[in-house]
């Protein structure tokens, strides 16, 4: 019983920085809320963006393209690889 006696008796003590500092957050908090808010609703009435076949194709050429260069490059890679085979198979046979 003497533990919900101090209990009962405990005070709580705010001062009034503390009081405008709570205010302050709040009023912050509730400013970006509906600011927020507006940009949502200013952004719903936005025409959506369309996108044309034309930057669809052109899109899909740099696609190709790229491709079309990665597939070069491995071409090449794979040539120096059998030249450096070529010249190791070379050099074991000299060696044996």
């Amino acid at each position: 019983m003497s533990e919900t006696k101090e209990i009962q008796e405990q005070t709580f003590n705010v001062s009034v920085k503390s009081l405008l500092s709570i205010g302050t957050i709040l009023i912050l908090m509730i400013g970006e809320y509906l600011v927020l808010q507006e940009e949502i609703n200013e952004a719903k009435l936005l025409p959506k963006p369309e996108i044309s076949r034309i930057e669809i194709e052109m899109q899909n050429e740099i696609i190709l393209q790229r491709l079309t260069d990665t597939q070069a490059d491995v071409n090449e890679i794979k040539a120096d690889l059998k030249k450096i085979h070529d010249k190791l198979n070379n050099k074991w046979k000299k060696l044996y």
